[in-house]
């Protein structure tokens, strides 16, 4: 799986070997649909939505949503929920640990729960704040089990191999980039600063 492969990568150019917790387990890259997708802690805060934001372009943001929302026909990406309210339109990135190269790849409409799992983190510190978090993390484990159709030991590695990925990778510069296709589809993106 490609998590497993990036964090065994950095392994072996940081010279450490991993120490897990969780038995390794083998999923098939066909058979996840849903990753927890930790942002690092160097690239928090930016974004497409906080870039239009900041320079008054607030309604081109929301057009671009609105956009990718009818695009998927208000359907979950990963799990083809249906739903008519409380979508996020999702910034998929891709990391070139190698070139410290952070590339938005694609725009994706997500439903709440869905996003609880990509943005776990995030979503367990506003759990924090209001007293549920025990709640918070059975959600995100339990949208993160169904949408894949994996077990919870299989669950917990994904959680595990997200964490360490964000661990590597949070103290690390990034530069960061728009790919080409994304903004020849979107053209709002272009020349837009992250």
């Amino acid at each position: 799986m490609e998590i497993h492969r990036g964090v065994e990568s950095f392994s072996e150019q940081m010279g450490q070997r991993r120490k897990s917790k969780t038995t390794r387990v083998n999923i098939s890259d066909s058979q996840v649909k849903l990753i927890p997708a930790l942002v690092p802690a160097s690239l928090w805060g930016r974004s497409v939505y906080n870039a239009l934001r900041q320079t008054g372009r607030r309604k081109e943001w929301e057009t671009l949503r609105l956009k990718i929302l009818e695009g998927s026909a208000n359907k979950c990406h990963y799990c083809a929920t249906y739903y008519e309210r409380h979508m996020v339109c999702h910034e998929v990135w891709e990391y070139a640990d190698d070139k410290r190269i952070a590339t938005l790849t694609t725009l994706v409409i997500a439903c709440r729960n869905c996003n609880f799992v990509l943005h776990m983190g995030k979503a367990s510190l506003i759990a924090e704040k209001y007293g549920t978090t025990e709640q918070m993390d059975k959600q995100i484990l339990k949208q993160l089990r169904t949408v894949n159709r994996i077990s919870k030991k299989e669950a917990e590695y994904l959680i595990e191999e997200a964490a360490m990925l964000f661990v590597i990778r949070s103290p690390r510069k990034w530069r960061v980039r728009i790919a080409s296709d994304l903004i020849r589809q979107h053209p709002v993106l272009s020349g837009l600063k992250l």
